[in-house]
């Protein structure tokens, strides 16, 4: 049996892929199986490139490299009790 992908259902996902040299976080997309039920996230943040920083895109005023760290405290700050939807 080759399994080459996989695909699981859950209410957040990033894809992380090349863009140049540039790497780039998505947060939302079927097309990559990105998504979130976070309405005020982007579609898609860089990640700083930490080896050699002066490589790094250059981002516009309003945005901000993505931080695995803030992105984790975000959806967990986010988090609700779904009991009442359990059957």
């Amino acid at each position: 049996m080759n399994i080459s992908a996989f695909y699981a259902t859950v209410n957040e996902a990033i894809t992380i892929v090349p863009r140049g040299n540039n790497r780039e976080v998505l947060i939302r997309g079927a097309e990559k199986q990105a998504r979130t039920t976070c309405n005020d996230l982007p579609d898609k943040m860089y990640i700083r490139n930490t080896v050699s920083p002066e490589k790094s895109k250059k981002l516009k005023d309003d945005e901000k490299y993505f931080s695995l760290k803030e992105h984790m405290d975000y959806l967990t700050s986010k988090q609700e009790d779904v009991g009442k939807w359990s059957l």
